[in-house]
């Protein structure tokens, strides 16, 4: 009997894999060269942007999950409505946005929400021209739910090394990409590759915007979290005042959104400083037992957390997830207070 021919089956999950990112990449390489491209010029301030705003309508309606279940489904809602404004006029930049908005919802184990988004995505990728690369890229992270995070990172890196290619290292759209992936590994706790590609993206932004541009300080105080992380507080502290002191060359929003993120993340120095390190987040009790606590270092923790919600109160909405999270940490700082009297 005459043996059978090999027949080679492919992975299924490699194949969802290649489905993505070889979506990802034609997107990219057409987009890169096409007239669109042409035409897209760098929001002035792009926090404006539809997909800016769609992004910060999920982050608080995560925040006020926990606080006011109807106010989070309004702005849940909301969020989708300006989704679809959003991708009027698709490029990479608001897709590696969304895609970054995916894999936050992953860290937050909003599972519910994030395989709801992904099949209203794919519903309205389906609605565009019969061979958009959209259609089978959203087809792939649909069908792979347990991988979705994953191939998104794959899918970033995939458009942040074409738009290099294409478009330059330094130009707005590659940094922008590049910055997106940064959140993306972040989210992950992809933490080596993280921290390295933090740094770059900073060295890159500041040769191509300036040291005191808006995104500029933002990724500053990315990268000070990160030695924050590795537990070298003097160089955080050192990075969260130099994005201070840059901040006040800017007005208003601009200015109380780099001042916050300082102030806060001054805060967090100061509560490694204290010995909390991991706390508020792993609760006081979890910290308290065999914690050896320097109770003269909370002064600057309470000083630094009460400065940074005179700003969101100010500038944020009281709703906001910025407002809340600050908040909660005064809480915790409270009745981590009241334990040791008592």
């Amino acid at each position: 009997m005459a043996s059978s021919p090999w027949v080679y089956v492919q992975d299924p999950v490699q194949h969802l894999l290649d489905q993505a990112t070889t979506s990802m990449k034609n997107y990219c390489n057409v987009y890169a060269v096409s007239a669109e491209s042409l035409k897209h010029l760098e929001p002035a301030v792009h926090r404006e942007t539809k997909h800016a705003i769609f992004a910060q309508e999920i982050q608080d309606s995560l925040a006020l999950s926990k606080v006011n279940a109807g106010q989070a489904s309004t702005k849940l809602l909301s969020a989708f409505v300006t989704l679809e404004h959003s991708i009027c006029n698709p490029c990479p930049m608001n897709l590696a946005l969304i895609m970054s908005v995916i894999c936050n919802l992953g860290r937050q184990s909003a599972w519910h929400i994030q395989s709801s988004l992904l099949e209203h995505l794919k519903k309205m990728a389906e609605t565009m021209q019969q061979s958009h690369p959209w259609i089978l890229l959203f087809d792939a992270l649909v069908r792979s739910p347990n991988l979705v995070t994953d191939m998104i990172l794959c899918c970033l890196r995939v458009a942040g090394d074409v738009l290099s290619s294409q478009l330059g290292r330094f130009t707005w759209k590659t940094l922008y990409v590049q910055e997106r992936l940064c959140d993306c590994l972040y989210y992950m706790g992809v933490d080596g590759e993280r921290i390295e590609a933090r740094r770059a993206l900073l060295e890159a932004q500041t040769k191509f915007y300036g040291p005191c541009a808006r995104n500029v300080l933002w990724t500053l105080t990315n990268v000070a979290d990160d030695f924050l992380q590795q537990a070298r507080t003097l160089e955080s502290e050192e990075a969260y005042h130099s994005a201070l002191v840059r901040a006040d060359t800017h007005e208003n929003y601009h200015r109380a959104k780099t001042r916050f993120a300082a102030l806060e993340g001054l805060a967090d120095v100061w509560i490694a400083r204290a010995g909390l390190r991991g706390w508020p987040s792993e609760g006081w009790g979890t910290v308290w037992h065999g914690t050896r606590i320097d109770w003269s270092a909370l002064q600057n923790v309470s000083d630094y957390l009460e400065a940074a919600e005179q700003e969101a109160l100010t500038w944020f909405e009281s709703s906001g997830q910025r407002t809340l999270r600050v908040q909660s940490k005064k809480q915790s700082l409270l009745v981590l207070n009241l334990h040791s009297m008592g």
